[in-house]
């Protein structure tokens, strides 16, 4: 069942065994392992039901029909790996089958009672954890007596080997995202966590592995043999919640096609019951600030209407009496209360109403958010925040920023969620609130104003490209001032060389302000410069998935090369290319505005989102000076078109509204 903080919430999932079961007399049995943490415990109920309409039940209780016996999991965790005895296997039978002598001499004995956790039980509903997908190794080498195996792709999940070989011979395999410079797999950023599986071997002809109770993130497999055993396969699964594809982008540069490949993959390698941070060290955490931009891409990827309810319900299980949330759910490092970027508890109720429209979800979380805003409240003097731990974190530099104060960007994202909270009221019918909620909306914004907005120069704080930017994107920079902005920052990206120096926040502001500012073209230049620091220099360095930091070199402190974080660029493919922008106030993605860019080097853009409604499709090609877009809008939805073009024969103005149906469409360059 789902990763959660066992005190508060206790998820249990539901099998129907009918297909298992057989006339007569049959076994249960549950092979059990420590989870993510705790200890090793079964609470079970079995119901049934007969074709005379009587009923039976059973469960985990001391009733004398459970024992307890070792298995042949002999070492396992989650972040260590596990190992796996076919030996001991074999001693201990098929303990599966009716009949089976679970008995003192044969090495079990009662099960005892263990207190139950006390969290509220609740019924799993996210989308399972299963193997996606196969990778064939597509390269092997020599480190020194090991084989090291290449997948080519960093992915979460494990291997599973076919050997044969000699009793008790033993194969270990270690899992790592890079090599040694003697070919070796580095697992120097996996701090802590081993990233080690291993199988005894009990000489019986061809034997497989595979394991049940880890996962690993990984590009490489090493594979050291102790005794006589030969490999004779390999091959990677990976293992994710099977979130369902909603989403699909692809253009005429291939560059950008690889980034957009690599943000969606590194979003499904992070998907684990939690929306983790990294799949591969000792970490692994709910981070709310990553959530806070990563919302913006894997939202237009991924359909997340059964995910969003847990990750808000772990986010409430962390609230204290003073509405105090804490920075990762469930809390398992970071501080409290976090740090006042982690909008995420607001955003993911927002985007759920968006995109899904599920107000209920709204209505049951609504008093925890105006807890937490009014925890914020209290540690600001007049709207002005100094709260901050994280701020804009990671920029090229350094972890923290210091272009940027992180009162700055607190008090900019208090200011982001009273507007929030506004438009969670107003959609509630909570009309005071509203009211309320707006009014402080607007002097919040008046206060960032009076303490960071230089007018003679036009800028805010440091005049950092974050500072601007977060003005620009939660809109409490002055109208006139706007335009102004956007060029302040467009002239420090190429001052820079076409290079962005935000971190996890900043940089989804970035460029999601300079799209709305026009500026496409300057963001594909940002994004496929292959010089340091950037994404296009991870495409240079042949990342397959989106980097934690900037650089290749792999460190011992915080460097993964799994990292979603910095994967929310994907999210301008489909609002600003394709042109598909869900309104802020729209509900299940009824209200639509379609406003593609193809003032860039681009020569066509195809994507597409499943809503609730049906599918959203914008496909445009350059034609002979021309621009030729077939748009799909699903039926009980419109969309506003957001530019000039002639459709049927007869020319439109920016502004006409379209309802359901596929549309021929052109335009001038």
């Amino acid at each position: 069942p789902s990763n959660s903080d066992y005190t508060k919430s206790l998820y249990y999932k539901t099998y129907d065994i009918t297909p298992f079961l057989s006339a007569g007399v049959n076994a249960i049995a549950v092979e059990l392992g420590y989870g993510w943490y705790g200890k090793k415990a079964l609470l079970l109920q079995m119901f049934a039901e007969y074709a005379d309409g009587t009923r039976w039940d059973d469960h985990s209780f001391l009733d004398g029909m459970w024992r307890v016996g070792g298995g042949a999991v002999t070492r396992h965790s989650i972040f260590g790996g596990e190992t796996h005895d076919h030996i001991r296997a074999e001693a201990i039978g098929n303990y599966r089958l009716p009949g089976y002598p679970a008995d003192w001499d044969n090495g079990w004995m009662f099960a005892f009672y263990q207190l139950p956790e006390q969290g509220v039980k609740r019924a799993d509903q996210t989308d399972p954890i299963r193997v996606t997908g196969i990778y064939e190794p597509v390269s092997s080498h020599r480190a020194g007596g090991d084989i090291v195996y290449d997948f080519g792709q960093n992915l979460a999940g494990w291997a599973e080997i076919t050997a044969e070989g000699a009793r008790g011979a033993k194969i270990t395999l270690r899992f790592a995202e890079g090599l040694n410079g003697d070919g070796s797999v580095n697992q120097l950023n996996l701090r802590t966590a081993e990233s080690r599986d291993e199988v005894i071997l009990s000489g019986k002809g061809r034997e497989t592995f595979e394991p049940r109770f880890t996962y690993h993130g990984f590009q490489y497999v090493q594979v050291s043999v102790e005794g006589a055993a030969e490999i004779l396969s390999i091959r990677a699964k990976h293992v994710h919640n099977d979130v369902p594809a909603v989403g699909a982008f692809r253009c005429s540069d291939e560059a950008l096609n690889r980034l957009h490949r690599n943000a969606v993959m590194t979003e499904r390698n992070n998907l684990h019951s939690v929306m983790t941070d990294c799949p591969q060290r000792d970490e692994r955490l709910g981070w709310l600030n990553d959530l806070t931009s990563r919302i913006y891409q894997n939202i237009n990827n991924f359909d997340l209407s059964r995910m969003i309810p847990k990750v808000l319900q772990d986010i409430r299980d962390t609230q204290a009496a003073d509405g105090s949330i804490t920075d990762t759910a469930p809390f398992l490092g970071g501080t409290r209360p976090a740090d006042p970027v982690c909008a995420s508890y607001l955003l993911f109720g927002k985007m759920a109403y968006r995109y899904y429209g599920d107000r209920e979800l709204l209505e049951e979380y609504y008093d925890s958010y105006a807890a937490w805003v009014s925890c914020l409240l209290s540690y600001a003097d007049r709207y002005i925040l100094p709260l901050s731990y994280y701020g804009d974190w990671v920029v090229p530099e350094c972890y923290m920023d210091t272009r940027t104060e992180g009162a700055y960007m607190s008090s900019a994202y208090l200011c982001w969620q009273l507007k929030l909270m506004a438009e969670i009221a107003g959609i509630l019918g909570r009309e005071e609130d509203a009211a309320r909620y707006k009014k402080m909306y607007g002097e919040s914004g008046l206060a960032v104003n009076r303490r960071w907005f230089d007018e003679k120069k036009v800028c805010y704080a440091n005049n950092s490209q974050t500072a601007n930017a977060v003005a620009l994107s939660i809109g409490f920079a002055p109208a006139w001032a706007k335009e102004a902005l956007a060029r302040q920052i467009r002239e420090d990206v190429l001052a820079r060389g076409n290079h962005n120096t935000s971190g996890n926040q900043g940089y989804r502001h970035f460029f999601y302000a300079m799209a709305e500012a026009g500026e496409t073209q300057l963001l594909i230049d940002v994004l496929k410069n292959p010089e340091y620091p950037g994404w296009g220099y991870m495409l240079a360095n042949g990342a397959t998935t989106v980097w934690e930091r900037w650089e290749k070199t792999m460190k011992l402190e915080m460097h993964s090369f799994d990292h979603p974080m910095f994967a929310s660029y994907d999210g301008i493919f489909y609002h600003y290319l394709a042109g598909i922008l869900v309104d802020e106030n729209a509900c299940a993605c009824d209200k639509l505005t379609i406003r593609p860019q193809w003032n860039n080097e681009l020569t066509e853009v195809h994507a597409h989102l499943d809503t609730v409604r049906g599918r959203v499709a914008s496909a445009w090609i350059k034609e002979k000076g021309r621009v030729a877009l077939t748009l799909t809008i699903p039926p009980t939805a419109s969309a506003i078109l957001d530019f000039d073009g002639e459709m049927d024969g007869k020319p439109f103005s920016r502004g006409k509204k379209v309802e359901g149906g596929t549309y021929s469409i052109t335009a001038a360059l």
